[in-house]
């Protein structure tokens, strides 16, 4: 993250999130995995499959997509 003078002290973003964090940031705050994928494949976008499985590494635990 970069700080930008006299930006009211808001924080210049340079990078963002994944989508299958974002996936799996959705799907651990509750969204439906099954239901997720039945409304991406509407977008007739082929050539993805998801794989949702919790996990736990070093005492944190998410969910990997």
């Amino acid at each position: 993250m970069r700080w930008r003078r006299n930006e009211n002290a808001l924080p210049r973003y340079f990078s963002g999130i994944s989508g299958d964090m974002f996936i799996g940031a959705l799907i651990d705050l509750g969204v439906d995995d099954r239901k997720l994928e039945r409304e991406l494949k509407k977008l007739k976008l082929g050539g993805y499959h998801l794989h949702v499985a919790r996990q736990q590494k070093s005492g944190i635990a998410g969910v990997k997509v």
